[in-house]
């Protein structure tokens, strides 16, 4: 592609690094890869690749605060872990104490995320059912992030799970007699005309349970008591 793989220090150039038309050559030659390997038309390998990303202009260039979706994505694992005041202080401009514990508990919430998977994959906790597939996350996986884990599954390699079966994860919280579940579908069965969202309020209007649950076609989730 002739383009520089080091800057003048030695260090490697990374996409922050390139300019307006090394991008364009760089997504220009995945597009044409993966649009052969999958013998798929380029404009739909374009909807899946190409996205827009939002900068913070005054934010330090490759910190998780430069990039919108990855400030938003420091925020989220703020919250489930338990630590909603340090999202909030870096939200107002905390740069120093509050980013620093953030960054910390980031590296911490991406070792659970890490943990969890393994945990599935070694003890294959995924159970098989004839229309869904769930687990359960025990002592291992917390309510907070049970549907992250849910999405990770559905959209991660391998045949550890069905993609053309929803999957449902239950994690019960602390100290408490309620339990979380949180279901997600792949794309290729929601264009069938799968919707979890209404499949989990018509389970629990036959279950007579006193609990609200919804969100979208591909994803749903309600908390339950015991």
């Amino acid at each position: 592609l002739g383009i520089l793989m080091e800057n003048s220090d030695g260090n490697i150039r990374t996409l922050n690094d390139f300019n307006q038309e090394e991008k364009q050559k760089v997504s220009s030659a995945i597009i044409r890869y993966v649009s052969l390997k999958l013998d798929a038309e380029p404009s739909e390998i374009i909807n899946k690749l190409i996205i827009n990303r939002y900068i913070l202009k005054n934010e330090l260039v490759g910190s998780e605060l430069h990039d919108l979706k990855e400030f938003s994505y420091l925020l989220n694992s703020c919250g489930r872990s338990h630590n909603g005041s340090l999202g909030i202080a870096i939200a107002m401009g905390d740069r120093r104490i509050a980013y620093k514990k953030a960054r910390e508990q980031l590296i911490e919430y991406k070792k659970s995320l890490s943990q969890a998977l393994s945990w599935i994959h070694k003890e294959n906790k995924i159970q098989l059912k004839e229309h869904i597939q769930f687990f359960f996350g025990e002592e291992v996986i917390s309510e907070t992030i049970i549907g992250t884990i849910a999405s990770m599954l559905m959209f991660s390699k391998g045949d550890i799970i069905d993609k053309s079966k929803p999957i449902f994860g239950c994690a019960k919280r602390k100290e408490e007699n309620v339990y979380k579940i949180s279901g997600r579908a792949h794309e290729s069965i929601v264009k069938k005309g799968v919707n979890l969202s209404e499949a989990i309020r018509e389970a629990l209007n036959l279950s007579n349970l006193d609990a609200l649950g919804g969100r979208s076609s591909a994803s749903c989730g309600y908390k339950s008591p015991s």
